[in-house]
């Protein structure tokens, strides 16, 4: 059904190239760059002396190494193995840029969307702002020049973009838009004492208003060393991983309308990654509510901006193939208020087939359908150049 369907993975992920990584940081920062390293029988992913993923000691993620969590379900069944492998083990195609593209032809995915694994688990828990944001810079020009040069048209980098320093965040998103990155993405988690609608980052949401850059917020579990929702009130990566990912995009999108960064920088089109989707009627709802019964505690606050009608016109979330509340979150959220994402290569992505769960969807009627696997991706990170020659290619 729908074999005709153009398909874009607006949340795909990439396996970080560590050695890679850490060859293009600053030769003064080479002792603090990424590494992965061998402990106690266990691989760990380390910057300087920061155990990133896995923690430490305990290990908080139900036993599952680096290789285990990006590997994709292609034993039969839904259980990962324990048994730790290697990164240099998980599937190839997350790694492998040319492996990458042979798997979305195999999947019939036109286009893949790329944020970080790795990178996902580090950035809020490093306090060094002369740290991260050299970390960030080789990164991005790893994706940008290395991974996503084998086929540009089809992989589409997204820039990694901490905010320990608004002025430095700005410049890199800057510098990433003149390499041709039309969408950034931070944690959604607060970093240097400052939530993401801090009115310090206006000069970031400024630059990107002025280049049109796409601005996303992703969450990343990792290894619990990030002070994300969630890991004060459970101790296991399940219930820590349920809660962040959710919880930190809700925080995020009722504090950018209540410090009004939605409304005081209009033209920006944002996106809030990885969450799930059947949260939206209530939490659209419950904002709605209490902006009108206490908008008096917020005299900036004007009647005539509505977070419905700013989510209606400028943000989305994703959705998995197999979610059974995609239907209501539109009905609440709008048509244009989700892309479809598979989460590759992560534990959780369901392969293979992964692309073809979401064209036998009989629920969705077809102008819904189409609009969540390409048409709403291709508005919101700018892809109309691309379509073309990537759905040729597929």
């Amino acid at each position: 059904m729908n074999k005709d369907l153009l398909v874009i993975d607006a949340d795909g992920h990439y396996v970080e190239n560590v050695a890679a990584w850490a060859a293009r940081m600053p030769a003064n920062l080479r002792d603090r760059a990424p590494k992965l390293i061998i402990e106690n029988g266990r691989e760990h992913f380390t910057i300087g002396d920061l155990y990133c993923l896995p923690s430490k000691g305990a290990n908080l993620m139900g036993g599952m190494t680096m290789g285990d969590g990006m590997s994709a379900r292609k034993r039969g069944n839904d259980a990962p193995e324990l048994r730790g492998r290697l990164v240099s083990e998980s599937d190839l195609p997350g790694r492998d840029p040319v492996a990458r593209l042979k798997m979305m032809d195999e999947e019939g995915m036109a286009i893949s969307v790329l944020f970080p694994t790795m990178g996902l688990a580090c950035f809020t828990a490093i306090p060094d702002p002369t740290l991260v944001h050299p970390l960030a810079t080789a990164l991005n020009d790893w994706l940008i020049d290395d991974f996503c040069a084998a086929d540009p048209k089809r992989l589409v980098p997204v820039a990694t973009l901490p905010l320990h320093d608004p002025a430095e965040a700005a410049r890199e998103l800057e510098r990433c838009a003149k390499k041709g990155v039309k969408a950034a993405w931070m944690s959604p988690v607060p970093v240097m004492g400052r939530t993401i609608d801090h009115r310090d980052h206006d000069i970031v949401w400024a630059k990107a208003a002025e280049l049109g850059i796409t601005m996303t917020t992703h969450h990343g579990s990792g290894g619990g060393i990030s002070k994300a929702m969630g890991r004060d009130r459970n101790n296991t990566w399940l219930g820590s991983h349920a809660m962040g990912h959710s919880f930190e995009a809700m925080a995020a999108i009722v504090g950018l309308y209540t410090s009004r960064v939605f409304q005081r920088f209009p033209t920006i089109k944002w996106g809030f990654m990885e969450a799930g989707c059947g949260w939206l009627p209530f939490w659209l709802h419950q904002i709605h509510e209490h902006a009108e019964r206490m908008r008096f505690l917020l005299p900036d606050l004007p009647e005539d901006e509505e977070i419905i009608d700013i989510f209606h016109d400028r943000c989305f979330l994703t959705a998995e193939a197999d979610d059974p509340l995609i239907n209501a979150a539109l009905d609440a959220g709008g048509e244009r208020c989700m892309v479809w994402a598979s989460d590759f290569p992560h534990f959780d992505c369901s392969m293979p087939g992964v692309a073809q769960e979401l064209r036998d969807r009989t629920d969705l009627p077809p102008a819904r359908l189409k609009a969540l696997a390409s048409t709403n991706a291709i508005e919101f990170f700018g892809l109309q150049n691309l379509v073309s020659a990537a759905a040729a290619a597929s």
